[in-house]
């Protein structure tokens, strides 16, 4: 009985409602700080510190729901080694595709990726100035050398993040045109109807989610209280 309940009209129940929040949240913070650069005459700088910082929380929190979150959510569940990953490319020519439930073994590595490009960045964000008006909140721990060599590298690491984020855009297109297969759908219902009604999750571990980001927001707000004032140059 608990099998039909997840099943569902929709579906089977795999993505939890705090891994796909991340998803969506975390493509609203990196296209936030994109547009805000790209268009820094017509948007505060807060908006883009806003999105960066934000970002780094949900990066943090997507670290430790790797490990304790559900099932597919898991490190665990899903990466693989690259013996695994290349023989699961070379048999997406053939039909039908192989049945991944949660991430694909390709996919798996490229949001490992994403998450260590996106957590670099942001991290270097804090550190950076705009060399006009604007420095980000743990700017004062660095001299103004140093702090403008993390500029340099926030600037450069930003179009590695873009091309990144082109390659998993292209991918995912890939999937729902060329292989027919939806990759953004499961993962803004949290339901797919091609898989086993045991293979749904059993919960979205609601409290234990809200307390991770809670840990995670929490230590970053201590360490920009903490952090030391900026100097005049950097403001």
């Amino acid at each position: 009985m608990g099998d039909k309940l997840r099943e569902s009209s929709r579906g089977v129940l795999i993505w939890d409602i705090p891994t796909r929040l991340f998803h969506w949240l975390l493509v609203l913070c990196i296209t936030g700080a994109f547009v805000s650069q790209w268009f820094y005459e017509h948007i505060p700088f807060w908006v883009h510190q806003a999105g960066g910082m934000t970002a780094l929380v949900l990066v943090a929190f997507r670290v430790f729901w790797g490990f304790l979150g559900p099932r597919y959510a898991r490190f665990s569940e899903f990466l693989r080694g690259p013996t695994h990953v290349l023989s699961y490319l070379r048999s997406l020519r053939r039909h039908p595709l192989p049945t991944t439930i949660g991430h694909t073994p390709s996919g798996a590595w490229m949001i490992v990726v994403l998450l260590a490009l996106v957590g670099t960045q942001a991290t270097l964000g804090l550190y950076s100035n705009d060399e006009m008006d604007s420095a980000g909140p743990l700017a004062g721990w660095l001299s103004h050398a140093v702090s403008n060599d993390f500029t340099r590298w926030h600037h450069r690491l930003g179009n590695v993040l873009l091309a990144a984020v082109g390659l998993h855009v292209a991918a995912v297109l890939f999937y729902k045109f060329a292989l027919k297969h939806d990759l953004v759908r499961a993962l803004w219902t949290g339901h797919r109807t091609d898989v086993p009604a045991s293979a749904a999750i059993p919960t979205h571990h609601w409290g234990r989610a809200v307390v991770i980001l809670l840990i995670c927001g929490g230590a970053l707000a201590a360490l920009i209280a903490f952090a030391p004032p900026l100097p005049e140059l950097l403001m």
